[in-house]
This record gives structure tokens, sequence and C-alpha cells, in this order.
């Protein structure tokens, strides 16, 4: 056997790799709106078990997929191979200028939150610019969107 790096993932660091990606700062964040939301902590379980269904679902689709194109590059390959270059393009692009962003910006958020915990200073409460009043806009007689204070918070 050869010393040094080895190619290869096996399975417990590639579950480990996915659990990691999935996980993120969203864990810290979510269950508590989902409670507010549902009002019971039977909701939150309920939610959590779809998605575990969901996300098997998802592994199981990426798993036969891998086995149909063996090569790298993910998502990418999969919907160029599928569905042509243009979608594949077009998803390229998008992950980079809008999806990635919105993770990176998620995290940043859930960090400036509970930072806020540590350093007073830091929080939601503490405007830097603004808070400028959005109305709310009524979409339908049983649908409102906001009111909204939008603005620049040292969180």
């Amino acid at each position: 056997m050869t010393a040094g790096f080895r190619r290869h993932v096996g399975l417990f660091s590639a579950v480990m790799l996915i659990a990691g990606s999935m996980i993120g700062s969203g864990i810290f964040i979510v269950p508590a709106e989902m409670v507010r939301t549902g009002t019971t902590g039977g909701f939150l379980l309920l939610g959590w078990g779809l998605t575990a269904v969901l996300t098997i679902f998802a592994g199981l689709s990426y798993g036969e997929l891998a086995g149909i194109f063996p090569r790298a590059w993910g998502q990418y390959t999969y919907l160029r191979e599928i569905y042509g270059p243009l979608t594949g393009f077009l998803y390229g692009w998008t992950f980079f200028t809008f999806i990635e962003c919105g993770t990176i910006a998620a995290v940043a958020a859930g960090f400036g939150k509970y930072l806020g915990t540590f350093v007073p200073w830091v929080s939601d409460a503490h405007w830097l610019l603004g808070p400028f009043k959005v109305p709310a806009l009524q979409i339908s007689a049983s649908i409102a969107v906001g009111p909204y204070d939008l603005g620049l918070t040292s969180a």
C-alpha cells in the first residue's frame, strides 16, 4: 500500500458530508419559527419526518443519476444531460449568483442573530440604517404581505 492521500470517500464520510451541508445553521433558526407557526412540538416532528422521507427520496434519486452519469459535476451534469445544455448553463449561473449567495447570507444572518446573545451591541434592535417602514400589501381578502421594517442592523 502506498503512503499519502487516497482518493476515496467511504460511506461514513459521505454521510457526514451530506449531513453537514444539509443541517447548516438552519437547525438553530427554523425550529422556533416552525413551533410558532404550528403551535405544537408535534407539528415540528411531523415536519422533520416529512423532510426525512423527502431527503431519502432525493438521495436515492441522486444515487440513480450518479450511476447513469458517472462523471463529476453533480446537478449541473444531470440537468445538462437530461434537459440539454441551456438548462445546465442556466442552473450553473443561477447557483453561482443566487443559490450559493443565499446560503451564505442565511448562515451570516444566523451567526449575527446568535452573536447578539454574547455581544449585546450586535442585535436586531440596533439599527445602523433605517428602519424604513413598508406598509402591508393586501393580496386578497385573507392574504396580506407585511408590514416590514427594512434597514441594516448590526446583527
